[in-house]
């Protein structure tokens, strides 16, 4: 199931890589990054797409030229066109434990597209999620400040996503041209080896 929501994301990917043109383009956090086992959960886990649609990004957004809104209402168009279910889940809700139900993934895959503003206690939570099984597709300028809008000097996960920001994280748009491949892992098996 995890596969044919990736695949749907497919298209995502490209436009999400051409139209934000984030200099690190899609990345993924996945179990054997974050110290856990797992793929994408089981047991408790619904088969829905969970989207951070986060209040402290929209209270914080400063980019004039497009809104924050306007990335996660492409992205819930996209998943409803071929029905694809997904839930909107806020920051205040993530850090309360909202992607765990009794310690198993609520959903198989959180998407954070220009979620900037997360603070510690939701990454933390973010990091537990992931450790239990589930994955964060994440893409843009997600990670990339404080709660209250301020910047942070890296991604909140760069170690578990095995990125850093090219310039400073309030400025880190670019040209993102190519897709490497760094590691062999289920969600990667979509994209281009050449």
């Amino acid at each position: 199931m995890l596969k044919s929501y990736i695949n749907r994301l497919a298209s995502l990917t490209l436009i999400t890589i051409i139209l934000l043109s984030a200099s690190f383009g899609l990345v993924n956090v996945h179990p054997s990054n974050a110290g856990g086992g797992g793929g994408g959960g089981s047991g408790n886990t619904l088969p829905i797409v969970a989207i951070l649609v986060s209040e402290n990004t929209q209270t914080h957004w400063s980019y004039t030229s497009w809104t924050y809104w306007a990335v996660y209402a492409s992205l819930e168009d996209i998943l409803s066109s071929d029905g694809t279910p997904f839930v909107e889940i806020n920051d205040s809700a993530i850090e309360a434990g909202g992607l765990l139900n009794n310690g198993i993934p609520k959903y198989p895959i959180l998407i954070s597209l220009a979620s900037e503003c997360v603070s510690d206690a939701e990454v933390s939570q973010i990091l537990q999620y992931v450790s239990a099984g589930g994955f964060v597709f994440a893409g843009s300028s997600a990670f990339t400040r404080y709660s209250d809008g301020t910047a942070r000097s890296d991604f909140a996960l760069s170690a578990q996503m095995g990125v850093t920001c090219a310039t400073s994280p309030t400025n880190n748009w670019g040209q993102a041209s190519y897709i490497s491949v760094n590691a062999t892992d289920q969600l990667d098996d979509i994209l281009p080896t050449t």
